[in-house]
């Protein structure tokens, strides 16, 4: 059975990039451009992986975590973001978030592997890559 990832970044370049890399692995990908779309279309038990960009508008990324939470406690994530992020900050303000997956991309860096999206879904670990 193929894997599934919801996928939500509010910038349309980034969907796509992860989206393209996502497929030609196997993977089926739902991609959101907004958070509360996305809520509004989440199916519990159904994704096995959540990708989420933490600096959206109308909604972060924690959130929307903390909102989908309530509809499926089972479910794994990891945060993504091009911007600076201060991993030990979020984790003092968000002392709950019970994730340890954070993918930082630089600014113009194409998605050459998504082995890392693969090893997460399949061991459910904790991965970062900087």
């Amino acid at each position: 059975m193929k894997k599934r990832i919801l996928l939500v970044d509010d910038e349309p370049d980034n969907s796509t990039l992860f989206r393209i890399a996502l497929e030609d692995s196997g993977i089926e990908v739902h991609t959101y451009n907004n958070p509360i779309d996305a809520l509004a279309s989440f199916k519990p038990s159904f994704y096995d992986l959540l990708l989420v960009d933490i600096n959206m508008p109308k909604m972060n990324g924690f959130e929307l975590y903390k909102r989908i939470l309530e509809i499926d406690l089972n479910v794994k994530i990891c945060f993504i973001t091009a911007g600076d992020t201060n991993i030990d900050g979020l984790r003092e303000v968000y002392p709950t978030l019970s994730t340890g997956c954070f993918i930082i991309i630089a600014h113009n860096v194409l998605v050459r592997n998504s082995n890392i999206v693969n090893s997460t879904i399949d061991d459910g670990g904790n991965i970062c890559m900087y």
